[in-house]
C-alpha cells in the first residue's frame, strides 16, 4: 500500500515541540529507510520458503489475491510471521545460539515512564535497578509486572482494562510481563513530553504515533512498534533449550502484606504480542505468538501425555470445582 506524495510531504512538515528536546520533525522521528520488505504472500499451492520467511521487516501489509476473507487473513498471517522473524533476529553481531533479540534492546516502558515525570534515559538504555536488586550485569532487565490489570500492586503504569489476574505456571511462579517500544515510538513520546502526566496535560494536539508505510521499491517508514512479552521462571520440568531465554531481576515491590524482594532468575519466553502501526491499518496490526507447550491443543487436551506444559496440569479433572497445581509442587 503506497503512501501518496501528498501524505509523505505532510509527514515531513509536521513538527513536534517537546519540553526537553525542542522542535522535532516527523522526518527525524520516523525517517525514510531503504530496507522495507515488500515480499508478497505466496498464493496456493505455493508455500512460504525459509528464504522468504527471513526476508526482513515489512513496512506495510502486502496483499496478493482476491479481496476476500481468506486471502486477507493469509496476508495478515504472512505479515505477522515476517515481523516476528525479523524482530527475533539476534541484536548486533551476536553469534550465540540464543542471543538477545533485536526487540530486547528497545526501550522498556519502566525506563520511559519514569517516577515523578523525570525525563527518560537515551533510547536503548535503562535506569538503575531497585537497590535490593544486586549481582546482575549492567543493563540486566527488571521484570516487575505480574498482571495486565491496574488493580495489581506490581503493575504500576502498565495496567490494561482486562479483568484478569496473575498467570501462574505449573511450578507456582507468576508470569512476568514486559513492554518495550521501538525508537520511532520512543522519539515521538519524548519529543512531545508524553512520558509524564504534566507533559500529557500540556500537550494540545492529537496523539498520532509514527506510521509505517511503503513508498516505492524498498523505501518506506518503520512506524511505531510495541512489544509485549510474557516471561516464565524456568524450573523443574522446563527444558531451557526449548525456550528463548533471558537472565533478569524478578522484582516484587513492597505492598500490603507483601515484602519487597528481588532475585536473579533465568526466564523463558512464554508469549509475545507485536503491535505495529501501519498506514492501512489505523487500529494497528496485532500479532500474537505463544510457546508451543503452554497448553495442549483442543485435540490432545484431556488425553494421556508425558509432555510437561507451562500452564496445564493433565492431572486436573474438569469436574472439580477448583483447579490446583501439580501436587509435586
Amino acid at each position: 500500500m503506497a503512501m501518496s506524495a501528498d501524505f509523505a510531504s505532510a509527514a515531513g512538515d509536521q513538527k513536534y515541540g517537546g519540553s526537553d528536546s525542542g522542535t522535532v520533525t516527523m522526518d527525524a522521528i520516523n525517517p525514510v529507510i531503504n530496507r522495507c520488505n515488500t515480499t508478497l504472500p505466496p498464493v496456493a499451492p505455493a508455500k512460504v520458503t525459509p528464504k522468504m520467511a527471513r526476508s526482513g521487516l515489512p513496512c506495510s501489509l502486502a496483499f496478493n489475491g482476491a479481496v476476500a476473507l481468506l486471502p486477507l487473513q493469509e496476508a495478515f498471517d504472512f505479515n505477522s510471521w515476517l515481523t516476528f522473524v525479523a524482530l527475533s533476529a539476534p541484536a548486533g553481531k551476536a553469534k550465540a545460539a540464543d542471543a538477545p533479540a533485536l526487540w530486547q534492546h528497545w526501550q522498556d516502558l519502566s525506563s520511559l515512564m519514569m517516577p515523578d515525570g523525570a525525563p527518560p534515559p537515551p533510547f536503548g538504555t535503562s535506569v538503575p535497578p531497585p537497590a535490593i536488586c544486586t549481582g546482575g550485569e549492567p543493563g540486566t532487565p527488571v521484570l516487575q509486572m505480574i498482571s495486565k490489570t491496574p488493580v495489581t500492586p506490581t503493575v504500576s503504569v502498565a495496567g490494561q482494562p482486562l479483568n484478569t489476574g496473575p498467570l501462574i505456571d505449573q511450578n507456582g511462579h507468576y508470569v512476568r510481563y514486559q513492554i518495550l517500544v521501538n525508537k520511532p515510538m520512543y522519539d515521538y513520546i519524548v519529543a512531545n513530553g508524553l512520558y509524564s502526566k504534566a507533559g500529557q496535560q500540556k500537550f494540545t494536539g492529537v496523539v498520532s504515533f509514527p506510521i509505517a508505510s511503503a513508498l516505492h521499491d524498498k523505501t518506506g517508514t518503520i512506524g511505531a512498534i510495541v512489544i509485549k512479552a510474557a516471561w516464565k521462571v524456568l524450573g523443574p520440568g522446563d527444558n531451557s533449550a526449548a525456550f528463548h531465554v533471558t537472565k533478569a531481576y524478578v522484582y516484587t515491590p513492597a505492598a500490603t502484606g507483601v515484602k519487597e524482594s528481588c532475585k536473579t532468575e533465568v526466564l523463558g519466553l512464554a508469549g509475545i504480542h507485536i503491535v505495529h502501526k501501519t498506514k492501512g491499518e489505523p487500529q494497528w496490526i496485532w500479532s500474537t505468538f505463544e510457546h508451543v507447550h503452554n497448553v495442549p491443543t483442543s485435540v490432545t487436551a484431556g488425553k494421556p501425555t508425558k509432555q510437561h506444559f507451562n500452564f496445564y496440569n493433565p492431572a486436573c479433572s474438569t469436574d472439580r470445582k477448583s483447579t490446583r497445581l501439580n501436587s509435586s509442587h
